[in-house]
Formats: structure tokens, sequence, C-alpha cells
């Protein structure tokens, strides 16, 4: 288009600094911000981005849905930098070299998710994650009062217990409720059941209400030697 706007720039050896010569802004044709996500600098994910990406795939929502929901946060996906393909590529990338991407994100004081630190794994193994529970306190420099994770991870269960022995625990309540199709379908009365825990779960009004239909739950459908159930309450 032969548009002139640049800017010149030099490597000074004395200063070891590079050095600015001269600027030129005026352009020879309309500009256009939404056009800035074609450049390779305002494509790079941030962590936040890569930790919803990584949060989504693992419950097998389609990357344009993430893409939606992501361009949703910022008003728009001409505020969010990239393209979906962007997000299509990072999945891909992750699987390829089967690296695990663990986060630790907290809630700010206007009710978002905040990422507080990240990192990847090779393995999910109890040393690997209670090094990285212990270098994540080190940084943070106070233990958190209570934990939530999203996966029923027998390691990082143990480890939680042993790098944050005093730290409340709990299960994250949507990825359970994803697994009950897999973990119940097999029994006979499955719709009823799947019901009648979702009432408990989603309308128990107090902890002594939700214990006692628990109970009750358990002997009206057998479900006393159902390991994965007990496991969720632990």
């Amino acid at each position: 288009m032969g548009c002139r706007a640049r800017i010149y720039v030099k490597f000074d050896r004395e200063k070891e600094d590079w050095v600015l010569l001269k600027v030129e802004l005026k352009h020879s044709h309309p500009c256009s911000p939404k056009k800035m996500m074609n450049y390779h600098e305002y494509r790079e994910l941030t962590m936040h981005t890569k930790y919803v990406i990584e949060d989504n795939d693992e419950v097998d929502i389609r990357p344009n849905k993430t893409y939606l929901a992501l361009a949703n946060e910022v008003g728009g996906s001409s505020n969010l930098g990239f393209l979906e393909k962007k997000v299509r590529n990072y999945i891909t990338s992750k699987l390829r070299h089967g690296l695990s991407f663990v986060s630790f994100v907290g809630v700010d004081h206007h009710g978002k998710s905040t990422l507080l630190g990240c990192a990847l794994l090779g393995n999910e193994n109890i040393h690997n994650f209670e090094w990285v529970f212990t270098q994540w306190v080190k940084c943070m420099g106070i233990v958190p009062q209570g934990i939530i994770t999203r996966d029923q991870c027998k390691a990082m269960f143990s480890t939680i217990k042993k790098v944050l022995p005093h730290t409340r625990h709990r299960w994250c309540i949507w990825h359970i409720l994803k697994k009950i199709s897999q973990k119940l379908r097999g029994y006979a009365q499955f719709r009823e059941l799947n019901a009648k825990l979702s009432d408990i779960v989603w309308n128990s009004r107090s902890v002594e209400s939700f214990e006692d239909d628990w109970t009750e739950f358990i002997d009206k459908y057998n479900l006393d030697h159902n390991t994965w159930l007990s496991g969720s309450l632990l």
C-alpha cells in the first residue's frame, strides 16, 4: 500500500541499549484497531486464558465455546487479542506434549476468579504435587484457610493433607456431579437415583438436613458399598 508509517531504531553498543531515531505516524490508509489481533505480538495467551482453556477442555467444552466465553469476559472478540484458532492450537500443543497444567485460583473482592500461580507437571504423582504446593505457599507467604480441588485425585488429596494439614479441603461439586452418569449409570434406578441425588445436593437447607437426607438416600438405594459416593464425602 506504500504506507510510510514506521519507526527507526538502532542498537547503541556503548550504551548497550536500543535508541529511537525516527518516528513516522502518518498512515496512507484508514487504521482498524480490530485488526491488531492479526499481529503476532497480540496473539499471546495470558496465564488466566490458559487456565480457562485447560479447565474447559478437561470437561469436554468445545474450543469455540471457550473462545466465546473468553471474548465475553473482555467485551467482545475484538478486545481479546487472538483468534479461535489460537485456542485450538494451544489444546493440540498441550495434548501433544502430555504436560499437566496446575493452577491456583482465588476469588477477588469483586467475586471474580484470579490466577494466583501455576505450574507444568510431567507426572501427577505425590512427589511433584508436594513440590508445587510447597513452592506456592512460599511464594504466597500465607497458608489458605480453605481449598477446593476440581479433581478427585488421590495423589493431590494426600499432598494437601501433608503440606496443608490445617487447611479445610473440599471437592468441587460441579466436577463431582459431572461424573454421576459415568459412575452410577449401571444402576437400574439410575434416573430416579440421579434426580434424588441432585435434589439433596442443591436443596438441602442445612448441614444436618443434608446428612439426614444423604443417609436415607444411601439406605434406600443400597449404596453402602459404592466407594465413589463414600469417597466424595471425605
